[in-house]
Protein backbone atom coordinates (compact mmCIF):
# COMPACT_ATOMS: atom_id res chain seq x y z
CA UNK A 1 0.00 0.00 0.00
CA UNK A 2 1.44 3.35 -1.07
CA UNK A 3 2.33 5.25 1.69
CA UNK A 4 1.82 9.33 2.02
CA UNK A 5 3.82 11.26 4.98
CA UNK A 6 2.46 14.16 6.40
CA UNK A 7 5.08 15.24 9.48
CA UNK A 8 2.90 18.49 10.88
CA UNK A 9 1.42 19.01 13.76
CA UNK A 10 -0.98 21.98 13.58
CA UNK A 11 1.15 23.64 10.61
CA UNK A 12 4.51 22.94 11.81
CA UNK A 13 7.19 20.02 10.28
CA UNK A 14 8.57 17.78 12.90
CA UNK A 15 7.10 18.21 16.35
CA UNK A 16 5.09 16.65 18.77
CA UNK A 17 2.93 14.49 16.75
CA UNK A 18 4.40 15.84 13.50
CA UNK A 19 7.41 13.54 14.64
CA UNK A 20 5.41 10.44 14.55
CA UNK A 21 5.02 10.08 10.81
CA UNK A 22 9.42 10.62 10.53
CA UNK A 23 9.68 7.95 13.71
CA UNK A 24 7.32 5.51 11.87
CA UNK A 25 9.33 5.70 8.76
CA UNK A 26 12.32 5.41 9.89
CA UNK A 27 11.37 2.53 11.76
CA UNK A 28 9.72 0.49 8.42
CA UNK A 29 12.90 1.80 6.35
CA UNK A 30 10.33 1.98 3.00
CA UNK A 31 9.90 4.66 0.69
CA UNK A 32 6.62 6.69 0.86
CA UNK A 33 5.49 10.44 -0.65
CA UNK A 34 6.27 13.11 1.79
CA UNK A 35 4.16 15.81 1.65
CA UNK A 36 6.38 19.35 2.17
CA UNK A 37 4.68 22.73 3.20
CA UNK A 38 5.48 26.05 4.20
CA UNK A 39 2.04 27.76 3.55
CA UNK A 40 -0.29 26.39 6.46
CA UNK A 41 -3.13 23.75 7.21
CA UNK A 42 -4.68 24.13 4.06
CA UNK A 43 -1.70 24.27 1.94
CA UNK A 44 -0.88 20.82 3.79
CA UNK A 45 -3.91 19.67 3.14
CA UNK A 46 -4.30 20.63 -0.52
CA UNK A 47 -0.78 19.26 -1.13
CA UNK A 48 -2.31 15.65 0.74
CA UNK A 49 -5.55 15.31 -1.88
CA UNK A 50 -3.50 16.05 -4.63
CA UNK A 51 -0.99 13.10 -3.58
CA UNK A 52 -4.58 10.82 -2.45
CA UNK A 53 -5.98 11.80 -6.09
CA UNK A 54 -2.96 10.73 -8.11
CA UNK A 55 -3.11 7.26 -6.45
CA UNK A 56 -5.97 4.69 -7.30
CA UNK A 57 -5.57 3.41 -3.81
CA UNK A 58 -5.77 2.06 -1.75
CA UNK A 59 -3.51 4.69 0.19
CA UNK A 60 -2.12 4.57 3.90
CA UNK A 61 -1.64 8.27 5.33
CA UNK A 62 1.06 8.68 8.44
CA UNK A 63 -0.06 12.14 9.76
CA UNK A 64 0.45 14.08 12.78
CA UNK A 65 -2.88 15.99 13.74
CA UNK A 66 -6.42 14.43 12.61
CA UNK A 67 -7.11 17.41 10.54
CA UNK A 68 -5.30 15.57 7.99
CA UNK A 69 -8.75 14.02 6.94
CA UNK A 70 -9.37 16.66 5.37
CA UNK A 71 -6.80 16.39 2.57
CA UNK A 72 -7.13 12.78 2.47
CA UNK A 73 -11.46 13.30 2.14
CA UNK A 74 -10.87 15.43 -0.84
CA UNK A 75 -9.25 13.38 -2.52
CA UNK A 76 -11.96 10.86 -2.59
CA UNK A 77 -15.01 10.79 -4.35
CA UNK A 78 -18.61 10.09 -2.47
CA UNK A 79 -16.78 8.84 0.62
CA UNK A 80 -17.46 7.19 3.81
CA UNK A 81 -16.08 7.79 7.48
CA UNK A 82 -14.98 4.78 9.84
CA UNK A 83 -12.98 6.78 12.60
CA UNK A 84 -11.75 5.61 15.49
CA UNK A 85 -11.02 8.02 18.26
CA UNK A 86 -11.14 8.06 22.11
CA UNK A 87 -13.12 11.23 21.30
CA UNK A 88 -15.49 12.35 19.17
CA UNK A 89 -13.99 15.51 17.55
CA UNK A 90 -17.21 17.29 16.74
CA UNK A 91 -16.67 20.56 18.55
CA UNK A 92 -17.27 23.65 16.73
CA UNK A 93 -15.28 27.06 17.96
CA UNK A 94 -19.02 27.58 19.99
CA UNK A 95 -18.72 24.11 21.88
CA UNK A 96 -14.92 23.56 22.45
CA UNK A 97 -13.76 23.57 25.98
CA UNK A 98 -9.70 23.51 24.65
CA UNK A 99 -9.83 25.25 21.86
CA UNK A 100 -7.99 22.65 19.79
CA UNK A 101 -8.45 22.35 16.37
CA UNK A 102 -7.94 18.28 16.13
CA UNK A 103 -10.90 17.93 18.15
CA UNK A 104 -12.63 19.57 15.49
CA UNK A 105 -11.70 17.43 12.67
CA UNK A 106 -14.90 15.69 12.54
CA UNK A 107 -16.98 18.01 12.80
CA UNK A 108 -15.12 20.16 9.87
CA UNK A 109 -14.94 17.06 7.69
CA UNK A 110 -19.57 16.86 8.00
CA UNK A 111 -19.81 21.10 7.25
CA UNK A 112 -20.27 21.82 10.80
CA UNK A 113 -17.35 24.57 11.23
CA UNK A 114 -14.75 25.86 9.37
CA UNK A 115 -16.47 25.81 5.58
CA UNK A 116 -13.28 26.83 3.98
CA UNK A 117 -11.20 23.83 4.98
CA UNK A 118 -13.65 21.36 3.50
CA UNK A 119 -15.42 22.28 0.71
CA UNK A 120 -17.44 18.84 0.01
CA UNK A 121 -18.54 18.12 3.52
CA UNK A 122 -19.36 14.18 4.61
CA UNK A 123 -22.93 13.42 4.83
CA UNK A 124 -23.48 12.37 8.78
CA UNK A 125 -24.93 9.70 7.65
CA UNK A 126 -21.93 8.29 6.04
CA UNK A 127 -19.83 8.53 9.07
CA UNK A 128 -19.03 5.73 11.99
CA UNK A 129 -17.58 7.02 15.10
CA UNK A 130 -16.31 4.07 17.18
CA UNK A 131 -15.21 3.20 20.30
CA UNK A 132 -15.13 6.81 21.53
CA UNK A 133 -14.93 6.77 25.30
CA UNK A 134 -14.69 11.15 25.71
CA UNK A 135 -16.86 14.00 25.14
CA UNK A 136 -16.83 16.90 25.78
CA UNK A 137 -20.07 18.86 27.64
CA UNK A 138 -21.35 20.34 24.55
CA UNK A 139 -19.66 18.02 22.24
CA UNK A 140 -21.94 15.25 23.24
CA UNK A 141 -25.40 16.76 22.60
CA UNK A 142 -24.71 17.78 18.90
CA UNK A 143 -23.17 14.31 18.28
CA UNK A 144 -26.38 12.67 19.51
CA UNK A 145 -28.48 15.02 17.62
CA UNK A 146 -26.66 14.16 14.32
CA UNK A 147 -26.60 11.49 12.15
CA UNK A 148 -23.27 9.98 12.73
CA UNK A 149 -23.62 6.32 13.84
CA UNK A 150 -22.05 6.29 17.10
CA UNK A 151 -21.07 2.84 17.92
CA UNK A 152 -19.52 0.51 20.34
CA UNK A 153 -16.76 -2.06 18.34
CA UNK A 154 -19.88 -4.63 18.88
CA UNK A 155 -21.97 -2.76 16.96
CA UNK A 156 -19.27 -2.00 13.71
CA UNK A 157 -20.59 -5.04 11.55
CA UNK A 158 -23.81 -4.07 11.32
CA UNK A 159 -22.67 -0.69 11.03
CA UNK A 160 -20.36 -0.94 8.01
CA UNK A 161 -23.63 -3.27 6.77
CA UNK A 162 -25.36 0.50 6.93
CA UNK A 163 -22.50 2.88 5.38
CA UNK A 164 -24.25 2.29 1.59
CA UNK A 165 -20.78 3.95 0.30
CA UNK A 166 -18.54 3.43 -2.32
CA UNK A 167 -15.74 4.08 -0.69
CA UNK A 168 -14.15 4.15 2.79
CA UNK A 169 -11.70 6.67 5.03
CA UNK A 170 -10.83 4.64 7.65
CA UNK A 171 -9.41 6.72 10.27
CA UNK A 172 -7.23 5.52 13.06
CA UNK A 173 -6.15 7.56 15.98
CA UNK A 174 -3.80 5.78 18.29
CA UNK A 175 -5.43 7.47 21.62
CA UNK A 176 -8.50 4.68 20.79
CA UNK A 177 -6.22 2.35 22.21
CA UNK A 178 -5.83 1.94 26.57
CA UNK A 179 -3.03 4.11 27.30
CA UNK A 180 -1.40 1.22 29.37
CA UNK A 181 -0.75 -0.26 25.91
CA UNK A 182 -0.37 3.18 23.76
CA UNK A 183 0.90 5.51 25.76
CA UNK A 184 2.44 7.63 22.45
CA UNK A 185 -0.24 9.61 22.00
CA UNK A 186 -1.56 13.20 23.08
CA UNK A 187 -4.91 13.94 24.77
CA UNK A 188 -4.77 10.01 26.33
CA UNK A 189 -7.97 8.76 28.63
CA UNK A 190 -8.43 6.36 31.20
CA UNK A 191 -10.14 2.97 29.53
CA UNK A 192 -9.44 2.01 25.62
CA UNK A 193 -9.52 -0.63 23.63
CA UNK A 194 -6.26 -3.04 23.27
CA UNK A 195 -4.63 -3.46 20.31
CA UNK A 196 -6.28 -7.12 19.53
CA UNK A 197 -9.55 -5.49 19.46
CA UNK A 198 -8.22 -2.91 16.91
CA UNK A 199 -6.72 -5.01 14.54
CA UNK A 200 -9.67 -7.43 14.24
CA UNK A 201 -11.72 -3.54 13.92
CA UNK A 202 -9.40 -2.76 11.17
CA UNK A 203 -9.88 -6.33 9.42
CA UNK A 204 -13.68 -5.68 9.61
CA UNK A 205 -13.54 -2.62 7.23
CA UNK A 206 -10.71 -4.45 5.05
CA UNK A 207 -13.45 -7.03 4.12
CA UNK A 208 -15.83 -4.21 3.00
CA UNK A 209 -13.60 -4.26 -0.05
CA UNK A 210 -14.63 -0.67 -0.25
CA UNK A 211 -10.70 0.91 2.01
CA UNK A 212 -9.83 3.56 0.15
CA UNK A 213 -7.49 5.31 2.40
CA UNK A 214 -6.81 4.88 5.97
CA UNK A 215 -4.81 7.08 8.23
CA UNK A 216 -2.22 6.32 11.17
CA UNK A 217 -2.63 9.83 13.64
CA UNK A 218 -1.64 10.74 17.03
CA UNK A 219 1.82 9.46 17.20
CA UNK A 220 3.22 11.21 19.60
CA UNK A 221 7.23 9.21 20.05
CA UNK A 222 8.08 11.47 23.08
CA UNK A 223 5.83 10.12 24.91
CA UNK A 224 5.74 6.34 24.17
CA UNK A 225 7.65 4.25 26.59
CA UNK A 226 9.74 1.41 25.75
CA UNK A 227 8.52 1.87 21.73
CA UNK A 228 5.13 0.46 22.62
CA UNK A 229 2.85 2.50 20.32
CA UNK A 230 5.65 2.23 17.69
CA UNK A 231 5.16 -1.85 17.63
CA UNK A 232 1.44 -1.16 17.86
CA UNK A 233 1.69 1.12 14.45
CA UNK A 234 4.41 -1.05 12.96
CA UNK A 235 1.43 -4.02 13.41
CA UNK A 236 -1.25 -2.16 11.86
CA UNK A 237 1.30 -1.37 8.71
CA UNK A 238 1.77 -4.81 8.20
CA UNK A 239 -2.49 -5.65 8.13
CA UNK A 240 -3.14 -2.92 5.59
CA UNK A 241 -0.12 -4.03 3.47
CA UNK A 242 -1.15 -7.04 3.15
CA UNK A 243 -4.58 -6.42 2.33
CA UNK A 244 -2.95 -4.29 -0.72
CA UNK A 245 -1.39 -7.46 -1.75
CA UNK A 246 -4.08 -9.86 -1.90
Amino acid sequence: MPLIAVPYHLGRRGVEVGRGPLVILEDLGVPCQMIESDGGIADINARLTEAVKADSGPVLVLAGNCNSCLGTLAGMENPGIVWFDAHGDFNTPETTISGALEGMSLAIATGHCHPEWMARPVPEQNCVLVATRSLDPLEEPRLRASRINVTSLDGLRDALIELRVDSIYLHLDLDVLDPSISPGVNFSEPGGISEQQLIDAVEQVIATGKLRAAAITNFNPDRDRDGQTLKIVRGLVAILNRTADE
